[in-house]
C-alpha cells in the first residue's frame, strides 16, 4: 500500500487516500503473508495501479466486505480445511449461498464458526496440524492469486454493479 501511494502521489503512508479502506485491508493482509519478496513484487505489482481511485462511498465499501467475507468464507476458507483433509466441512462452506448481504454474511459466518470447530475438534491432538499450515508453495501461491482475482472484483465494484 506504501507503492499505491507512492505511484498516487500521496506522502508515505500504507494508507493512500486514494484506495478504499476495505480493498487496502485485503491488499496488506496479502502483502504481510506472502513471505518471499521476489514472488510478493512480482504477485502484487500489476495489482497496484488498478487500486489507485477505489475509494469511494460507504454502500460500495459495504458491497466490497461482502465479496471480501464471501472469498473468506466460500473459497479460502474451503482450502484450508482441505489441508487439514477437511473436505466435507470444505463442501459445506463451498455449498453456501454468495455473501451479498447482513443476513447472508451472518449464515456464512455461523457456518463458518460451525465448520472451524469441527475441523478443530478432529485435529485438536493431531501433530500434523504444523505440516499441514506449512502448506506446499504451489497451494500458498493458488490461494494468493485467487485473493488478488478476489480484491480485482472488488476494485470493479461500484454502486451499479
Amino acid at each position: 500500500m506504501e507503492a499505491v501511494a507512492w505511484l498516487a502521489g500521496e506522502e508515505h503512508t500504507d494508507r493512500p487516500v486514494c484506495t478504499c479502506p476495505v480493498i487496502a485491508s485485503m491488499v496488506r493482509r496479502l502483502n504481510d503473508r506472502i513471505g518471499d519478496d521476489k514472488l510478493r513484487t512480482e504477485l502484487l505489482a500489476p495489482l497496484l495501479p488498478k487500486l489507485i481511485g477505489t475509494r469511494a462511498a460507504l454502500p460500495v465499501m459495504r458491497r466490497r466486505a461482502f465479496i471480501a467475507a464471501d472469498f473468506s468464507v466460500r473459497v479460502a476458507a474451503p482450502l484450508a480445511l482441505e489441508a487439514r483433509g477437511q473436505k466435507e466441512n470444505a463442501e459445506k462452506l463451498r455449498a453456501l449461498p454468495e455473501v451479498v448481504d447482513c443476513e447472508s454474511a451472518l449464515v456464512a459466518k455461523r457456518s463458518a464458526d460451525a465448520a472451524a470447530d469441527a475441523a478443530a475438534a478432529a485435529y485438536a491432538a493431531d501433530a500434523a496440524d504444523a505440516a499441514a499450515d506449512a502448506a506446499d508453495a504451489d497451494a500458498r501461491i493458488k490461494v494468493y492469486r485467487l485473493t488478488i482475482e478476489c480484491i480485482e472484483r472488488m476494485c470493479a465494484a461500484t454502486e451499479e454493479t
